[in-house]
Formats: structure tokens, C-alpha cells, sequence
């Protein structure tokens, strides 16, 4: 069996977990090409979702799509896995809790999310769903609090008044 299965929602492709995986468990690797923010495509050229799969793993750097299983994987206000990033800004993704066959793998991305403008309208469905994905320094403080003290926000997005250290530390 494979440990991913790909469905259909109604608004695209997401990744289903074929196998469990327990928390702090590596899920995957993001495999693409890591690209400086000049070497994006600009907002015109974006005309449907596969064009848009871009993660930001430092203040101007992000990784581009890889036409692999990890450019399919879908947001969630509630997810079960968190992206991490390391000092050669390499991204894995890794489960927040156990997550169970069948169970659709998502993250949020927001806590990766640094000037940008982008925002989607969010179709997550959970329980705690924001309505609209946007960067971190729109989430509410308990949302930012958990994810800082989850580990999962990225040196890069560290606002002063919630760093665990009373400063804003630099890229």
C-alpha cells in the first residue's frame, strides 16, 4: 500500500495518508527548486491553482513546485502536520499529532506566510476555519501563541511582541 492517496474534493487534488503516521513523524519531503521572490510569476501569469504552489521558506526565498504529491497538499485552519524549515532552507513536512488512514493530510500556511499579499478563500471545513488564508501577522494571538510555542514558525516570521525572546530575530 502507499503512504499516499490522491482524491478529488470539489475544489481540486488533496493527499490522503495511506498509511498512519505518528506525530512528529516525517510525512515528506518538498521537493522543488528553491527560487528567489524576482523569480516568481507575477500575479497575471497565476490563472489556475497548479500555477500557484509556492512555499516560502525564508523572507525572500521559496520553493517551487515539484509536479510530485507534495504540491497537492491542501491547507487546514485545524492541521494535522506542520511544515518545518532548516538552515539550507530545506522544507519537510511533519505530523502535528497521529494522523490515521484515510485521513486527509494537511497544513496551514500561514505561519510560513511573510509580506505577501496573496490570500484565498479558505474551504477547509474545520471547525476553526478563518475563512480567508493570509500571512501570520493576521492570525489571532492564541493561533500565533500555539504555533510559536509548536515550534513551527519559521525564524523569518517571528513578530517582537510574540517572540518567545521579546525581539524579532533576523534571517
Amino acid at each position: 500500500m502507499s503512504d499516499f492517496i490522491i482524491f478529488q474534493k470539489s475544489f481540486g487534488k488533496a493527499v490522503m495518508a495511506g498509511r498512519r503516521f505518528s506525530k512528529g513523524e516525517k510525512v515528506i519531503h518538498f521537493r522543488g527548486r528553491i527560487m528567489h521572490r524576482s523569480e516568481l510569476p507575477s500575479a497575471d501569469k497565476i490563472v489556475q491553482p497548479k500555477d500557484d504552489r509556492y512555499l516560502q521558506v525564508a523572507t525572500e526565498y521559496f520553493i517551487g513546485p515539484s509536479d510530485e504529491i507534495d504540491d497537492l497538499i491542501n491547507h487546514s485552519c485545524d492541521p494535522n502536520t506542520a511544515v518545518y524549515i532548516d538552515k539550507h532552507r530545506r522544507a519537510v513536512l511533519r505530523a502535528l499529532r497521529d494522523i490515521n488512514i484515510g485521513e486527509e493530510i494537511a497544513y496551514d500556511y500561514s505561519p510560513l506566510m511573510h509580506n505577501e499579499d496573496w490570500t484565498m478563500k479558505c474551504k477547509c471545513g474545520s471547525a476553526d476555519c478563518r475563512g480567508i488564508i493570509r500571512e501570520f501577522k493576521f492570525l489571532p494571538v492564541k493561533k500565533k501563541q500555539e504555533y510559536l510555542a509548536l515550534g513551527i514558525v519559521p525564524k523569518y516570521n517571528c513578530i517582537d511582541s510574540l517572540h518567545p525572546y521579546g525581539r524579532k530575530i533576523q534571517t
